[in-house]
């Protein structure tokens, strides 16, 4: 899979030689996510959509504007949920099976630049420009820890096998890494 500079997704299968699947083709700008044993593909696109696809089918199942510029997106490693955090810095967690929105995590202060997912099911991993890294209750719809990593973060990335989010501060700091425990896990 790759998101290309001409706003395209592309997915090509290495078990065969078709060529590729293509999707957002009538973007400027993609940015995407998926999980690798998922069977749906997440796309957002730089004027703040996010758009759902089956990759069996290539059916387009749900769209929506997520408002306030680039939106992050993650499939869940199950491919049954998909969280997005906006430029305002809300959350929304979608069951992509159900159909419907099952969160809306509002807290953050700043873009959210990274969500993930941690092998609680109940749980969500953010991190913000705001400069906090964020542990939220999905069933509660509410945050149950914050790390304070820097006034502003630059970039975030999350390991779920290890539990660790990895962040790096646009003042320049080094890349730090954060063990952030998950109650419950």
């Amino acid at each position: 899979m790759a998101a290309c500079g001409d706003g395209q997704v592309r997915v090509w299968s290495l078990r065969d030689e078709r060529g590729p699947l293509t999707f957002n083709d009538d973007q400027e700008r993609t940015w995407s996510v998926t999980a690798p044993q998922a069977q749906y593909l997440a796309a957002s696109t730089g004027d703040g959509h996010v758009r759902l696809w089956d990759l069996v089918s290539g059916e387009m199942l749900w769209e929506r504007d997520a408002d306030a510029g680039r939106v992050r997106s993650v499939v869940d490693p199950p491919g049954t949920r998909l969280a997005v955090g906006s430029g305002t810095g809300d959350i929304y967690v979608r069951d992509v099976v159900v159909g419907r929105f099952t969160a809306h995590l509002p807290d953050h202060r700043g873009r959210v630049l990274m969500l993930g997912f941690p092998a609680n099911p109940d749980r969500l991993i953010s991190a913000a420009a705001d400069g906090t890294a964020r542990i939220w209750s999905l069933s509660e719809q509410r945050q149950i820890a914050e790390v304070r990593i820097d006034a502003s973060l630059h970039c975030a990335a999350y390991d779920p096998t290890t539990g660790r989010l990895l962040a790096a501060s646009a003042a320049g700091l080094a890349m730090v890494t954060v063990d952030l425990p998950c109650p419950g896990q």
